[in-house]
């Protein structure tokens, strides 16, 4: 049933590509930009001064590495952006009631589901990127160093929509990307590496992170319905219109900690009801 299930998912995807084109697109336009940047790291002296001495009145090649980034993460702050339904769920005008009753315990389990997964990447990406900064406060790596970091997690990003996410996989188990819990932490994922750099440069893309994660975060804790499949239809397989699931197979077998958690809602659930 499973392998039925997968198999139309797939033919699924096939039918109706053309979100996944356009990723696909933007993730070579993000290769072909890593490759600029390993250019000005190997041949473009100025770089490390460029990005310190970030100066709107002496245009440099960073500035275009800079404009590029700041225009993309400005995409999620507009509701009609063509970008995935993972992206823009956050917003009003993608929710769709689910016509299921689900009490308001059983919203709190599910968010309390998410969350610890959210909390054990938030974990993993601090440790990880602390080491980073060790490394670089302690002059085993430079700021041009931290510049192509931060280029290599911009192409980073996009692989884990298409082909592989080990976020999603190992720590928060989401079925697909349209159900995933920090979708939008990509924004200052990228630009974890630049923050450490005393810029301009570094502020204003940190800026823009920051509040593509308030307003994602805020939107969580205040419109979780919005999030949760259960809870939303247009984050329900049957209503994807992405198809983003072509080489990232969606994850339909329930990892055994979810399934004990789920039985507990509903055991509880149970055992409520014989009460009353």
């Amino acid at each position: 049933m499973k392998k039925d299930t997968l198999k139309n998912l797939a033919q699924s995807a096939l039918a109706d590509t053309s979100l996944l084109s356009s990723y696909k697109r933007k993730l070579v336009f993000r290769i072909i930009l890593l490759l600029f940047c390993f250019v000005l790291y190997f041949f473009y002296p100025p770089l490390e001064s460029d990005i310190l001495n970030f100066d709107f009145q002496n245009l440099s090649l960073v500035h275009i590495v800079w404009l590029v980034l700041l225009l993309e993460m400005l995409l999620v702050f507009f509701r009609r952006s063509k970008i995935s339904m993972g992206s823009v769920k956050q917003f009003k005008r993608n929710y769709q009631k689910s016509s299921v009753e689900v009490s308001e315990e059983e919203v709190k389990a599910i968010k309390r589901r998410l969350n610890i997964g959210a909390l054990k990447v938030l974990i993993v990406w601090l440790i990880l990127n602390g080491a980073v900064a060790l490394i670089y406060f302690i002059n085993w790596i430079g700021i041009k160093e931290l510049f192509i970091l931060s280029a290599l997690y911009y192409v980073g990003d996009l692989v884990c929509v298409i082909y592989f996410c080990p976020f999603q996989r190992w720590f928060m188990h989401n079925r697909c990307c349209v159900t995933c819990r920090i979708f939008n932490w990509d924004q200052p994922m990228m630009v974890t590496p630049l923050l450490f750099i005393p810029s301009w440069y570094s502020y204003t893309l940190g800026a823009a992170a920051l509040f593509a994660l308030i307003m994602w975060e805020y939107n969580f804790w205040k419109h979780s319905e919005r999030f949760i499949e259960l809870l939303n239809e247009n984050l329900q397989c049957r209503n994807c219109k992405d198809k983003m699931c072509v080489y990232r197979k969606p994850l339909i077998k329930t990892p055994k900690k979810l399934k004990n958690i789920e039985e507990s809602i509903h055991k509880s659930k149970y055992n409520k009801d014989a009460k009353q």
